[in-house]
């Protein structure tokens, strides 16, 4: 069982779930239609974008041994699962998305190829100052959130694309604090600026924020998950394993949908 836990975990099919998970939660809160081959399309770029991140460096991180030992024995499959990845992301990319509209995919595309270095990208824009936390996040609500309405010829809904933007802040943050030590001397991110406990508490008052505009907007049932959220967040102060990381706090994003209305 472990194992199997370990490649859905650590291959980055879970996330790229959860890429799908917060793409249906945008259509149910713009009351559209889900889109099939556009989360088919997001599910498979996730994968992508994600294990090509596992190009660079795999240098055993002390947070997170589990999985970097996992890449290194597992290099075969993960370059295989990649370039079967980008295959159907091209295919169904060409096949969904009209000519006018790939300008709009352009922004994600670039900052993920360029997040960190690669044989494809050797410029990596996470090791600007505090900007590797902002991409994620931007990129998120970018294919999330913007992406899926342009498709469906909506007005954009600037309300759910700046929650889940802060979503993702919120729920990256601990993993930014878990890698606090291992980031010291090649990174800047905001534990480094603001400390740990500053970081908690920054997460928490997003959470908050986040709680009362959805109670606000008649979104009780997302204020409840907010709510779950900040929990979640917190004890992670307390489980420090990476599974907890990666299966529950990504998780959330697989959940989402569970609490709209």
């Amino acid at each position: 069982m472990r194992k199997v836990i370990n490649a859905i975990l650590f291959s980055n099919l879970w996330i790229s779930l959860g890429a799908v998970g917060t793409t249906i939660a945008t259509y149910l809160i713009i009351d559209q239609s889900v889109n099939f081959g556009y989360i088919s399309l997001l599910f498979f770029a996730t994968l992508f974008g994600y294990n090509l991140q596992y190009f660079s460096s795999n240098t055993i991180n002390p947070q997170r041994s589990a999985q970097t030992s996992w890449v290194v024995s597992n290099k075969i499959a993960i370059r295989v699962l990649t370039i079967v990845s980008l295959a159907i992301t091209i295919v169904l990319f060409v096949y969904l998305f009209i000519s006018v509209l790939w300008g709009y995919a352009l922004p994600a595309i670039f900052l993920v190829v360029f997040y960190k270095k690669t044989k494809l990208g050797t410029v990596a824009f996470r090791t600007i100052p505090l900007l590797k936390i902002f991409i994620i996040s931007f990129c998120w609500m970018w294919t999330c959130a913007i992406l899926p309405q342009v498709l469906v010829g909506s007005e954009i809904n600037w309300k759910i694309a700046v929650f889940e933007f802060f979503f993702v802040l919120i729920i990256t943050i601990p993993f930014d604090i878990r890698d606090y030590e291992n980031d010291k001397n090649k990174l800047v991110t905001i534990p480094h600026v603001i400390g740990v406990n500053g970081s908690y508490l920054l997460s928490g008052f997003f959470v908050f924020l986040l709680l009362l505009i959805a109670c606000y907007l008649g979104y009780y049932l997302i204020g409840v998950f907010m709510a779950l959220t900040f929990v979640l967040v917190f004890l992670s102060k307390k489980f420090k394993s990476e599974y907890y990381y990666l299966l529950v706090l990504d998780g959330l994003l697989v959940v989402f949908p569970i609490f709209v209305q």
